[in-house]
């Protein structure tokens, strides 16, 4: 089944109210678009390989967005293809009739309402689940954030975007042009989305196709561990079974780990800090020690070490003094630990496996 046909079935489905215009790009099997598509009606360049699907606004799944005219998608050809480069790589543009009077907050919200719907109605939880987080930042003249949101279409599981989102004017109408993926934003998919241009603009008005600047290299690493959003188990030697379950708070802005093992229970917290990634970690001995990551290392590897400790007992008292991260796939990750008191230190290394994506219970 094509990607093409696997979202039309799904909206064909649980979302009759999106029933609109559609045509395939550069597809041998596709079939020709209805005779309502005009060309003329391309708000976005059409890449060959990329599937185009087009929606009428206001959206039948997110009706409280109240806004007039189309909406013009271009999904990249592994957009539905878990462990693709690109995949859940696309590109949207609404042409609306109404200004959507951008802001932060604003962007933030229209997104949770538009994903929450369509979340919602594919995956036909209703209002089980747990509705999407976004959050971004002012980036030039544009905006840079990232959504969690529960892949419906593909993976049954939560899944972050990085995202993003500009405004402008063609003719009397006004363009929202969003793009997203799960890709750090020095992937090379972001060029690829910058090169989808945004047709019917006279030439100088036509923003140029460069990628936004690159964040800081903690906010790469940050979004890699908002990956790790779910429940995770490793069962020691002994059989005990380690029981790890990480959770997004604040808006993404932080990510908590609860840790249970028998009776002791403990937690962590992960934010940004700048250009520092850091974590603290509220130990069972009372203690508070603080790691930064170095994120000079090799791929798929986050080692954090030491940076200070509050409440400890004594100079001889245990406390964490490093933790590694080794991302394996989006099921498996190794993690060790080193303890230091006054005998020296203690390294635990422990592998892990998912076991629940993140939370779906409101």
């Amino acid at each position: 089944m094509t990607v093409r046909s696997s979202i039309l079935m799904a909206i064909a489905i649980v979302l009759p109210a999106m029933a609109g215009f559609s045509a395939q790009s550069g597809a041998a099997d596709a079939p020709s678009p209805p005779a309502n598509v005009q060309e003329d009606v391309r708000i976005l360049e059409a890449p060959a390989g990329w599937v185009v699907e087009q929606i009428p606004i206001p959206f039948g799944f997110a009706p409280s967005l109240a806004f007039h005219g189309l909406e013009d998608i271009r999904f990249a050809p592994g957009w539905s293809i878990p462990g693709s480069p690109d995949f859940w790589t696309y590109k949207f543009a609404w042409e609306i009739a109404e200004d959507p009077q951008l802001n932060e907050e604003r962007i933030s919200m229209m997104l949770e309402t538009y994903y929450d719907g369509l979340s919602r109605a594919v995956s036909q939880l209703g209002d089980s689940l747990q509705a999407p987080v976004a959050a971004f930042v002012r980036d030039g003249e544009g905006y840079r954030g990232r959504i969690r949101i529960f892949d419906a279409f593909a993976t049954n599981a939560w899944i972050t975007l990085n995202a993003r989102v500009t405004s402008l004017k063609r003719g009397e109408k006004h363009l929202l042009v969003c793009e997203l993926s799960p890709q750090g934003f020095e992937h090379e998919v972001w060029q690829q989305l910058a090169m989808i241009r945004v047709g019917g603009l006279a030439p100088a008005a036509a923003p140029e196709a460069k990628p936004a600047a690159a964040p800081a290299v903690s906010e790469a690493a940050f979004a890699r561990l908002l990956g790790l959003a779910g429940q995770w188990e490793s069962v020691t030697a002994k059989g005990t079974v380690i029981r790890l379950t990480f959770e997004e708070i604040s808006r993404g802005s932080a990510l908590v780990e609860r840790y249970e093992a028998g009776t002791t229970l403990t937690q962590t917290v992960y934010h940004p800090d700048g250009q520092r990634l850091l974590l603290t970690h509220y130990c069972a001995q009372g203690n508070q020690p603080r790691l930064v990551a170095d994120l000079t290392g090799p791929a798929g590897h986050l080692p954090f070490t030491f940076l200070d400790v509050t409440n400890l007992a004594g100079a001889g008292a245990s406390r964490m003094v490093a933790c590694e991260f080794i991302f394996e796939d989006a099921d498996h990750f190794t993690r060790s630990e080193t303890y230091r008191n006054e005998s020296g230190d203690d390294v635990t290394t422990r592998r892990y496996t998912r076991t629940a994506a993140p939370r779906v219970t409101p």
